[in-house]
């Protein structure tokens, strides 16, 4: 949905992720905004008013987007190696959860945040991590999310509350397990702007 439409929304539909016999490792796809043809509205503000007859699907190139993209989704294939973090919309003074999976289980996972994408070592004691995300390695807890135990399935999970002046920031999120050397043990990156 983009909101506060109720009927614009974008998505991705017949996408081929099994292409020559192997599962792609990573498809980026543009985002173009669509109309769902149930509401007669034309802006952001109009009021609701429901098609009747509700009508096709379309893809809107006019006002107020004028053909350009407004997004992307990023497919990113994880294995049974990999661990993967799934993050709920950030919206600002709401609580969030951040799951992780595939951990070690009863293994410590440490979820950190940043506001640019880089590379950051963070090599003592049981740590040997290389994040894709930036932050101070001197003070790593800066950053924290969270630190906390993988059940006996491998999984952690938390919620956190989302600060109110995170309104508007972009934040990048990525997961490490300790004692993973000399291998790293990462999840994804996950890209979430806050509401």
């Amino acid at each position: 949905m983009i909101a506060p439409s109720p009927d614009w929304f974008v998505g991705v539909d017949g996408l081929e992720l099994f292409q020559n016999d192997r599962w792609l490792d990573e498809v980026v796809v543009t985002l173009m905004p669509f109309d769902a043809g149930t509401d007669d509205g034309t802006t952001y503000t109009s009021s609701n008013a429901n098609s009747n007859p509700p009508q096709p699907i379309y893809e809107i190139t006019g006002y107020p987007f004028f053909g350009v993209p407004i997004g992307t989704f990023t497919f990113t294939k994880i294995t049974a190696d990999d661990l993967g973090l799934c993050v709920d919309q950030l919206v600002a003074g709401q609580n969030a959860t951040l799951t992780v999976s595939h951990g070690t289980p009863q293994e410590t996972v440490a979820i950190m945040w940043s506001t640019s994408l880089g590379s950051t070592t963070a090599n003592s004691g049981s740590w040997c991590v290389d994040f894709g995300i930036v932050f101070p390695p001197a003070d790593p807890y800066s950053q924290l999310v969270s630190l906390g135990d993988c059940d006996v399935s491998g999984d952690y999970q938390v919620t956190r509350l989302v600060p109110l002046a995170a309104a508007g920031i972009t934040l990048y999120l990525q997961a490490a397990e300790e004692n993973s050397c000399p291998d790293s043990r990462m999840s994804n990156i996950v890209s979430r702007v806050v509401l």
